[in-house]
């Protein structure tokens, strides 16, 4: 079993950070294979929206994504954790998930089917938020 984590806040120690490390901790305490991949560290583009992954089904962009797209295809589990930052997500975890359109089935085109070895994984969210009202965590929890 490989437990993928994807820290989506900038702040390396913060809470999002905490909560992703203890929850990787717990899937290697059961016998998983981790992996937290830091985004803030790398160095990844917004989706250029050229389809040519609907072609190839390999995003065009060379950035550290190259990197990151195989291991979210191995990977049974996916931990995405993000602060909440002016009622969304932070830019840096959406350049990220705008980038999983190479992870669509290039022969379904706009369908938005996913390719075959996505199929079956388990995506979980950890989020942080600093209000009392929750609700602003919404549109992260949507995505």
């Amino acid at each position: 079993m490989y437990v993928l984590g994807i820290m989506g806040s900038p702040r390396v120690g913060g809470n999002s950070d905490v909560l992703l490390e203890q929850a990787l901790k717990g899937a290697a305490e059961k016998g998983a294979r981790t992996e937290k991949i830091v985004l803030n560290e790398l160095t990844i583009s917004g989706c250029n929206d050229c389809t040519g992954c609907n072609e190839t089904g390999v995003c065009v962009v060379e950035d550290d994504m190259q990197t990151i797209l195989p291991r979210v295809r191995e990977a049974d589990y996916i931990i995405h954790a993000v602060p909440i930052y002016i009622y969304s997500m932070t830019a840096q975890m959406k350049a990220y998930l705008d980038r999983w359109c190479a992870l669509y089935d290039a022969a379904w085109k706009w369908q938005k089917e996913y390719l075959p070895e996505m199929t079956g994984k388990k995506i979980g969210l950890i989020t942080v938020c600093g209000e009392q009202d929750t609700s602003i965590c919404s549109p992260t929890e949507d995505v």
